[in-house]
């Protein structure tokens, strides 16, 4: 496959003369801290002449000052706003499959509430893609997660760091492995959106996520990975899996597997259970290996207390150095 358009996807002189038409999903949820951030993250984008923009608010019912923000923010904006409206809070799920039934236009880009955008060519870079790579269905870009505790701000690991400009995500290792990580990294083709399978949003899942909206559109078509960082991802420490142990998230993503390979009809996940149930007994190994150690330690301290009331101080020492080798 041939990237040079996506190479030069920033030249000015080089861009397509039909028009483009993009929703930037603004997906929200009480986020009055974080919200201005991701919003200036959508102005500050830079795209071509042929690119029409308007920006979906997508809120569930905030009890804050979200929307209050988000209103004052649409006045400083060059793009047009809407807004799904709703009366009641519906959850991820039902929230995420009202945007992708509203949207009627040729690419879907989104940013969640708490995350931003941190490249002027974010939303560019994407479209230069999908709009010269009719077979890609997602595009997705490489993030920073980070965490931010008043002044104070911690970032990670990004991820994906691939050698090659595009990386292309076969279904096989999206079913092995969730490459899409978040939703503000993705740029979806509506077309595609639109053959998703409806019996996805009554799954027994906790929610609808990137990495089944990811298995969906390898399904229909072919995923991309752009290697550049264009979005930092915000850990949220109340968000579900942040709230869970280790454990509890491989229990979780054990029990996703089952669900996804019953609903795909048994044909696809054999290899990726395999290989995450390999890795769930790797991890729960170490932590049985950290557990008894601990035990260990604490069982020797306890023989130390027990016979120390019978022993003089001399021979106390020269026990405690034999069992801790000190």
């Amino acid at each position: 496959m041939n990237f040079s358009s996506f190479i030069n996807c920033i030249d000015p002189d080089n861009y397509s003369s039909s028009l483009i038409y993009v929703t930037i999903a603004v997906v929200s949820y009480n986020v009055e801290k974080y919200i201005e951030e991701a919003i200036d993250g959508i102005f500050m984008q830079r795209v071509q002449p042929n690119i029409k923009i308007s920006i979906l608010i997508a809120d569930d019912c905030s009890t804050d000052k979200t929307i209050e923000i988000i209103k004052r923010k649409e006045n400083e904006s060059p793009w047009p706003f809407y807004y799904l409206q709703n009366a009641h809070n519906l959850g991820i799920t039902r929230n995420y499959r009202r945007i992708f039934e509203f949207c009627d236009c040729d690419f879907i880009a989104i940013i969640e509430g708490d995350d931003i955008w941190c490249s002027p060519y974010h939303l560019q870079q994407h479209l230069s893609l999908l709009d010269s790579h009719h077979e890609i269905t997602l595009s997705i870009n490489s993030f920073i997660p980070f965490r931010k505790q008043d002044s104070n701000i911690e970032f990670f690991s990004p991820s994906r760091p691939y050698q090659n400009a595009i990386k292309i995500i076969t279904l096989d290792e999206m079913l092995e492995h969730n490459y899409v990580g978040n939703f503000s990294s993705c740029v979806l083709r509506c077309s595609a959106v639109k053959k998703i399978d409806t019996r996805i949003w009554t799954l027994d899942i906790p929610n609808v996520d990137d990495w089944l909206i990811g298995i969906e559109m390898s399904r229909y078509g072919i995923v991309a990975c752009i290697s550049e960082i264009s979005t930092l991802y915000r850990l949220n420490p109340t968000a579900f899996y942040s709230v869970k142990s280790d454990k509890e998230k491989w229990k979780e993503i054990y029990r996703r597997y089952h669900i996804y390979h019953e609903y795909l009809g048994g044909k696809y996940l054999e290899r990726g259970l395999l290989a995450e149930k390999e890795q769930w007994r790797k991890d729960n190994w170490s932590l049985a290996r950290q557990s008894l150690f601990i035990l260990s330690k604490r069982i020797k301290h306890f023989f130390i207390r027990v016979v120390s009331f019978f022993l003089s101080p001399k021979t106390k020492t020269k026990i405690k150095k034999r069992i801790f080798n000190r």
